[in-house]
């Protein structure tokens, strides 16, 4: 990487938990809206179990770039599981536009498929920023509200989602401590609250990007019994790429990857048009027919 005043290096790293507080520096400079007590409250909370992969300028043992990873347990159709929500990707100025954001997402990328996360998700300043990287938006943020008990907000969240956040203790602690709040998160009852305003308004998105793809399979169901050849590619995943023997109705998933299969249709399709189609989207190709896709979606959190 070269900066503006000659060459730098950076090298990766994995911030343990001292470390992350070096990284606050960056995050107020670069989100000056936080500046304070957001950021203060966030750094609380969240980095006590998030994972900061962060660039370190190694002349001057400084943060360069970062990208912060934060756990939470997601209801997927039939399980909940942990996944990954990426936020905070900030880059100092002087390191802007060498690379170092994409660096950091295939670290993330890396360490999330090792994992066996289905995928990772993330809220975006500009899609534009993230669609190169394979994501694709799938959920526009609306106001939702749930139970204030977290035991009846999951029951309740698994009939009405078929992708939503769990709740817990923490969880519902975190929301109450969180200063100057304006959420799209409410507690108050279990309606599902329309959209407000004129329809023109900007709201919060959720991008999407498929990790690890057998296991994302595994969590959906057909309304009739199904054998899906698929071959799939993922410029950046390597582990994706592939073909796949997909066994799926109303109450199992099994996939199998292949070497090859003669005499069969199969969907040649890429990880973001597999993406779009799976969560509702777009059209799912007719090989997919009878899928139950992941349109029923409620991922409100803004951090």
């Amino acid at each position: 990487m070269i900066s503006a005043d000659g060459m730098f290096s950076v090298k990766f790293k994995q911030l343990n938990q001292k470390e992350k507080q070096d990284s606050l520096a960056l995050y107020e400079d670069s989100f000056p809206e936080d500046r304070g007590a957001y950021a203060a409250y966030y750094y609380k909370w969240k980095c006590r179990d998030n994972e900061i992969f962060a660039l370190i300028d190694s002349s001057r043992e400084s943060i360069c770039a970062m990208l912060h990873l934060n756990p939470y347990r997601i209801w997927i159709t039939t399980d909940s599981m942990i996944l990954h929500y990426i936020v905070a990707v900030a880059t100092a100025l002087p390191y802007r536009r060498k690379g170092c954001m994409r660096r950091l997402m295939l670290e993330a990328f890396f360490w999330l498929y090792s994992r066996g996360e289905p995928f990772t998700y993330l809220m975006p300043a500009d899609t534009a920023y993230y669609e190169p990287f394979g994501f694709r938006v799938i959920y526009d943020q609306k106001p939702v509200s749930f139970p204030t008990d977290p035991e009846r907000a999951n029951d309740w969240a698994r009939e009405q989602f078929d992708v939503v956040t769990m709740r817990d203790e923490a969880y519902m602690q975190f929301l109450e401590e969180e200063p100057g709040s304006n959420n799209v998160l409410s507690t108050e009852s279990v309606e599902v609250v329309s959209d407000t305003g004129d329809g023109n308004s900007w709201k919060p998105q959720i991008m999407c990007r498929i990790i690890y793809l057998p296991r994302l399979l595994t969590c959906l169901r057909a309304d009739c019994p199904r054998t899906i050849y698929l071959q799939v590619h993922d410029p950046l995943i390597e582990g994706n790429n592939g073909l796949y023997r997909w066994s799926v109705d109303r109450e199992h998933s099994c996939v199998t990857r292949i070497r090859s299969e003669t005499e069969v249709d199969y969907l040649d399709i890429s990880i973001e048009d597999l993406a779009e189609q799976l969560f509702g989207i777009a059209p799912l190709h007719p090989l997919l027919s009878h899928i139950r896709v992941l349109n029923r979606i409620c991922i409100n959190e803004e951090v």
